[in-house]
């Protein structure tokens, strides 16, 4: 396997010359270019294919938005991030449309290293080139008319809070995943994770997120004209019913926040490829069952579980997330405490579509769970999940 090949693209010398040092030791590992302009990064793009492209936001001439967007358009299987000193949200809600991820200026080696690092990690998940082709041209989600109706008309009210918005975006995969994606961004300022969609609409407030909604034109009729009838509708209503189950199941109130957002969005890969038509007729029912799982495999090589925990990892959110939605059909079977976020999303998720599903047995990893002590508590975590999906039944 040949070495990834990243590409870096800056106007300033000096902080090129740091970058060089920086990765200096990875020389055996890494293939690292670095030019000073968009011009040249169009050059080093028309001579080779490239695993990731950094760029600076703001420079002369052809600024990082147009050429990621020309990255985009010419190589969309490159992982694409600006690294950029910009402070303006609105800016980056503009960067982010066409960056996956956005890592601020100045940045320190270790976290830039890992920000690399974690980003080809995520790349194995996705052997194939051509897959990751697909899934890197990807800047949204199908997302359901109605619910994109609701945000705006929230998002007009005068007297609306983020709170409001926020209401609307958990109901929603594609959006609350999107929104997750800006305000994990390192160049927001943040310390720390954020992994609720209300504290993600506190700080990047209301109108960048409406922007963000009315840019992206996420719920387009073309973006849905592949799709099985109502499939988008009943991933929305089961990852909801999941994300609720998640939480209650996780007993340490953080982990819970991260169980919920994990349950919002751990269908996204069966979203993407269902809109690409990579998922066979009649699937909205089976995506648990072994014989989907199966199908995908031969076909890709990968699961949906597998392709939204890439396209989750490249937009920055928490690993644990990832790791839980990558997984969320087959656990890690591992001795001692588990995960508990990667069993929460693994049990509420089986057990929603066992009602769902109106009497087929729930698909539970029982080596997992046995593995992990747990297997006493699912009585209490199927009457959990009853609680939940019944009064969803009735609306």
């Amino acid at each position: 396997m040949s070495a990834p090949r990243l590409l870096f693209v800056d106007d300033e010398p000096h902080f090129l010359e740091g970058l060089r040092d920086l990765l200096r030791r990875r020389r055996h590992e890494w293939e690292a270019r670095f030019v000073r302009s968009g011009a040249a990064a169009l050059e080093e793009l028309a001579r080779d294919p490239f695993d990731l492209v950094l760029t600076d936001l703001q420079m002369p001439g052809m600024g990082g938005v147009e050429l990621l967007q020309r990255v985009r358009s010419l190589q969309p299987g490159a992982t694409r991030l600006v690294l950029s000193g910009a402070t303006d949200r609105a800016v980056l809600g503009r960067a982010l449309l066409v960056a996956h991820r956005f890592v601020a200026k100045p940045c320190d080696a270790g976290r830039l290293q890992a920000v690399i690092e974690r980003t080809l990690a995520l790349r194995a998940l996705l052997g194939d080139p051509a897959l990751r082709r697909r899934i890197g041209d990807v800047e949204r989600l199908p997302s359901p008319p109605a619910i994109y109706g609701e945000l705006l008309a929230v998002a007009a009210r005068p007297d609306s809070g983020a709170s409001d918005v926020a209401a609307v975006l958990q109901r929603d995969p594609a959006m609350a995943a999107k929104v997750l994606q800006v305000v994990n961004s390192a160049a927001v300022g943040l310390c720390e994770r954020v992994v609720t969609v209300g504290r993600a609409v506190s700080f990047l407030g209301v109108e960048l997120v409406k922007g963000l909604a009315l840019a992206s034109d996420a719920f387009g009729c073309a973006a849905l004209g592949t799709l099985e009838h109502g499939f988008v509708e009943s991933t929305q209503r089961h990852s909801l019913a999941v994300a609720q189950v998640a939480r209650r199941i996780v007993v340490d109130r953080a982990r819970a926040d991260e169980a919920f957002v994990a349950g919002i969005v751990h269908e996204v890969g069966a979203l993407l490829l269902a809109a690409q038509g990579a998922l066979p007729a009649g699937f909205a029912l089976q995506l648990g069952s072994a014989a989907l799982l199966e199908r995908e495999r031969a076909e890709w090589g990968v699961t949906h579980g597998e392709v939204g925990a890439y396209l989750l990892g490249s937009w920055g959110l928490p690993h644990a997330i990832v790791d839980a939605v990558a997984r969320h059909h087959r656990p890690v079977v591992r001795a001692g405490p588990p995960d508990a976020v990667e069993l929460a999303l693994h049990v509420a998720d089986a057990l929603v579509e066992e009602l769902e599903a109106e009497g087929e047995p729930a698909r539970l990893d029982r080596a997992a769970l046995e593995a992990a002590g747990v297997v006493e508590r699912l009585p209490d975590w199927r009457a959990v999940a009853s609680a939940v999906v019944a009064p969803s039944r009735v609306a």
